[in-house]
């Protein structure tokens, strides 16, 4: 029996534990790392006598369904943390807009004009709170524009991010593949290849899936992100909507992001901003409205008003006002206009149908004055 054999054996797969316990503490705090042990095996002589002892091969330990849990984590945090972010910063913008002290400064306004409707400062009291708070609302819609684009600069750096994680990943499984079909251990780069793959997890849904000679498949979004040794790059465009859409190879087939920072970016940019926008949208409108029918309905100082200036402004005169632009949506209905003959004191009350499907501006402005037999001149400014 050669007893130095033996014994150099054992000291030598020794020695190669120790150093992979000193591997180990050494990554004990580095991200990826996985702990690894010797896996040792009898050295046999004929068949029967041993000759010492050998490392066959260095495990990596490692939980599957541990990490798949790790994966699902780090996408559900990636989109709660990213529309976190986001909302925040809508928040912080409407906070500043301070619209809610306006409004409720505009009404004060009112109600002061309204017990003293002749006083002059009353009256420009009102006019310069609708002016502040018109300007507050204009601020608050340009400050969700300005976020909605940042969204959209962020979604393109992400689908970028993601990409080069998965090039860096279909890299690294044919090293792992040419290391591992001589049958040595690619831990280290099996490490790496983790460490990629959960910072991808943060970016966009992922389910991956062992193949041979420890390649691995990642899914995500509904399709192959990486294929053994080939990735699949996503590209990133927006519809006629208007809406950021993720896809593959073919346009006409759009990804569903499931989780992650790009789930949560395309959320923010499709729905929540646009939402909130048409929201600011209601409010201004519904306050126009409002105005706009206590002006027609009411009385100036002296009686009857003479006239009334307003304006809103069309794409086209010669468009049906469903098509021109308005930022108020026209209904269909009558419109009744009262001519008193100071003279005589005899009042006329025209009826004019508004069709705003079939009319244009150009159409009503001709009515009116067709319908009041020229007492009423309407026409239209052009500047």
């Amino acid at each position: 029996m050669n007893w130095s054999a033996i014994g150099i054996s054992t000291i030598s797969s020794a020695q190669r534990a120790l150093d992979l316990v000193g591997q180990n503490i050494a990554n004990a705090a580095t991200p990826g790392y996985h702990r690894q042990a010797p896996a040792l095996v009898d050295r046999v002589y004929d068949g029967v006598h041993g000759i010492g002892v050998e490392v066959k091969r260095v495990i990596r330990y490692a939980d599957d369904l541990l990490r798949r849990g790790i994966l699902n984590s780090s996408g559900e945090t990636g989109f709660a943390q990213t529309r976190l972010e986001i909302e925040t910063r809508i928040e912080t913008a409407l906070v500043a807009s301070g619209i809610d002290n306006k409004l409720g400064a505009l009404f004060d306004r009112i109600q002061h004009l309204a017990a003293r409707p002749d006083d002059i400062t009353a009256r420009r009291g009102v006019l310069a709170a609708a002016a502040d708070l018109a300007g507050a609302l204009n601020q608050l819609a340009d400050d969700l524009t300005q976020i909605r684009n940042s969204v959209r600069q962020s979604i393109e750096q992400t689908v970028g991010d993601v990409n080069s994680f998965t090039t860096e990943i279909a890299s690294l499984n044919l090293q792992i593949a040419r290391v591992e079909m001589t049958g040595r251990d690619a831990n280290d780069l099996r490490n790496q290849r983790d460490l990629l793959i959960e910072e991808l997890s943060k970016k966009i849904d992922v389910r991956v899936v062992p193949q041979e000679y420890g390649q691995v498949n990642v899914y995500g979004a509904g399709t192959a992100l990486v294929l053994n040794d080939t990735p699949t790059l996503l590209n990133a465009d927006i519809d006629g909507s208007g809406n950021f859409f993720i896809y593959a190879d073919n346009p006409l087939q759009p990804l569903t992001v499931a989780s992650g920072e790009l789930s949560a970016l395309l959320q923010e940019y499709n729905v929540a901003i646009p939402g909130y926008a048409a929201q600011l949208d209601g409010l201004a409108v519904g306050l126009i409205q409002s105005i706009d029918e206590v002006q027609a309905t009411g009385l100036g100082l002296n009686g009857p008003m003479i006239s009334a200036l307003g304006h809103r402004g069309v794409d086209n005169v010669a468009l049906p006002l469903v098509s021109a632009g308005l930022d108020i949506p026209p209904q269909a209905g009558d419109l009744y206009i009262s001519v008193t003959t100071l003279a005589t004191g005899v009042r006329t009350l025209t009826s004019i149908n508004i069709d705003p499907t079939t009319q244009s501006l150009q159409d009503i402005a001709n009515a009116i004055t067709t319908a009041t037999g020229g007492q009423v001149q309407a026409s239209i400014d052009l500047n």
